[in-house]
């Protein structure tokens, strides 16, 4: 009876740790990830199913912004789980080991390179709209050019 109080107490004062604790209780998990990916693929295949009603013009630079709107979506669950040992560079050690503080702050940092390359997306777009410039190819080689330059630059983020 008493471990099972000393053990009690113990789970009250760890609760002070916060997600610290909770994350090295709960162990490592990839769900939200994987559902993630899956929302990812739903969407990839309801764009593909809609290309006939999406004028050519517009068919490249949406599908851009929906892949940077997708990585801003999975920067933001980073951020709200602290789950960073998804991101590059990151083990799951490394991240139950640093403070809640510094999680936050790597995920955010990660987030807000993806959101800055969402809003290059989006006034690609409208500079190709004030143009009327059609070109799926060019249009696909911008966006992964954004995307790469993005990825590189989240790589360059430490916890520290």
């Amino acid at each position: 009876m008493g471990s099972v109080r000393r053990a009690g107490r113990e789970k009250i004062q760890n609760l002070g740790m916060g997600c610290v604790e909770m994350t090295k209780q709960s162990g490592e998990s990839y769900r939200e990830l994987g559902i993630w990916v899956f929302f990812c693929a739903v969407i990839c295949i309801v764009y593909s199913l809609c290309g006939d009603r999406i004028p050519a013009l517009y068919m490249g630079k949406i599908f851009g912004i929906i892949c940077c709107i997708m990585l801003d979506i999975l920067s933001l669950v980073v951020y709200v789980t602290e789950k960073v040992y998804w991101m590059n560079g990151i083990t799951y050690k490394e991240a139950a080991e640093a403070e809640r503080g510094q999680r936050k702050k790597f995920a955010a940092k990660t987030a807000g390179i993806f959101f800055i390359c969402t809003v290059l997306e989006i006034l690609y777009f409208f500079y190709g709209l004030q143009l009327r410039t059609s070109n799926l190819q060019k249009d696909s080689m911008i966006t992964a050019g954004l995307l790469c330059a993005a990825v590189l630059a989240a790589q360059k983020i430490r916890m520290n």
